[in-house]
């Protein structure tokens, strides 16, 4: 989960010349860390919400995984070691759903991003090429999260052994 009472690197550079900015942004993060401490999200959250979601359930899921006293022992997870490689692989596949690991699996993001001159032709084959291995790579996410979020949701239920 994001700390929302850390200061980016980027913006000291921006508070060091606004400080009274700094005490208005030092207002707002105190209330969201007590929105987050009360709620358990805060207004920030709710601007983005699928990344909230693919920051913390996997966290929550390898956790329960890790320090668990229990599991079912039913047919479908006979031993502790299948229950918790179960939960392990629903937070991999829900990790595999983030924007940086899409820019990970594409094999022509820094080729791209590091050109300096994009009005050439080379620049422009490369721009197709990236943008389709893009779209390729949200279809197979999208695969991978309806899987995963389906898997979560048939284990729902027992998460409290």
């Amino acid at each position: 989960m994001k700390n929302v009472l850390v200061i980016p690197p980027f913006m000291k550079g921006y508070y060091r010349r606004h400080p009274i900015q700094y005490v208005r942004n030092i207002f707002r993060r105190l209330r969201s860390g007590w929105m987050r401490a009360t709620k358990g999200y805060c207004y920030y959250d709710l601007w983005n919400v699928d990344s909230w979601v693919y920051d913390v359930i996997p966290d929550m899921l390898d956790t329960f995984a890790d320090k668990t006293l229990g599991y079912p022992g039913d047919i479908e997870f006979p031993t502790f070691e299948s229950w918790a490689t179960y939960l392990r692989n629903i937070a991999s596949d829900l990790r595999l759903c983030t924007d940086a690991a899409a820019e990970k699996m594409n094999e022509y993001y820094d080729a791209y991003y590091n050109l300096s001159d994009k009005s050439t032709p080379e620049a422009e084959e490369l721009r197709q090429k990236y943008y389709t291995r893009y779209r390729e790579i949200e279809q197979e996410q999208e695969t991978i999260r309806e899987e995963a979020m389906v898997r979560f949701a048939h284990i729902l239920p027992r998460l409290w052994y």
